[in-house]
């Protein structure tokens, strides 16, 4: 796990010991997007592991190479599943599959190697979960795994 002393704000909350049910955010400066556009991959990891991923990836977030992809990124702090933790890492344009893989491409580069969903927000505000019976995600990373894209396609 790296340091903790100049870590972002963001970091120094370990999302395995919160038990208040809410979110921890890391998030570029305000990004003028339309919230109508906006989509997130969903990262799902164990409890064992989501404390140095979440590092990982807010530190990212923070001056590295998602901030240039990524609209900001959250981590659940007590899940419905104790077994389970989930990250979204947003972008501003679903439809933008280019930035979406390039997100995609950065998220690999960082080490995650599970198969990832990609879903609107819109699907989240209406409540459509696979738990639910609905389709739950517009894209997995298997839908770009053979693009090969980079992150220098860019966020726009």
């Amino acid at each position: 796990m790296e340091k903790m002393e100049n870590a972002h704000p963001s970091t120094k909350r370990k999302p395995s010991q919160e038990n208040s049910g809410d979110w921890i955010w890391s998030s570029r400066p305000k990004a003028r997007v339309d919230a109508s556009k906006v989509g997130k991959w969903l990262v799902f990891c164990s409890p064992q592991q989501i404390d140095d991923l979440w590092v990982k990836i807010a530190n990212s977030m923070d001056g590295g190479e998602l901030a240039k992809v990524s609209i900001g990124c959250k981590v659940n702090t007590a899940g419905r599943d104790a077994n389970k933790h989930v990250i979204c890492v947003y972008t501003a344009n679903f439809a933008n599959k280019d930035s979406v893989a390039a997100c995609l491409a950065v998220l690999r580069e960082l080490g995650i190697e599970d198969t990832l969903y990609y879903k609107t927000d819109k699907q989240t505000r209406t409540r459509q979960y696979a738990s639910k019976g609905y389709k739950s995600s517009i894209y997995s990373s298997a839908d770009f795994e053979r693009l090969k894209p980079t992150a220098q396609m860019g966020m726009f």
